[in-house]
């Protein structure tokens, strides 16, 4: 099951659900599966819930991150 998961949720592997549709074009339509979708409505759910608070749209943070600890350094 975890497996199943990382293979749709996961940012660090390329190919993953989350992966394709951070790196697609707003434009671009993307097939998604329903577990996925369903996901993301709960996230857009507790984000108006919260105001904004909660946001999984984190994606070029993550990667500045990632990159970061790449090179052994902070973020900048």
């Amino acid at each position: 099951v975890l497996r199943e998961v990382e293979a749709r949720m996961s940012t660090w592997l390329s190919d993953s659900e989350v992966s394709r549709l951070n790196a697609a074009g707003t434009a671009e339509e993307l097939p998604l599966s329903p577990q996925t979708l369903q996901v993301l409505g709960a996230a857009r759910h507790a984000l108006r819930e919260t105001d904004g608070a909660f946001d999984v749209t984190v994606a070029p943070l993550i990667d500045l991150w990632r990159r970061a600890g790449e090179r052994g350094v902070l973020p900048t």
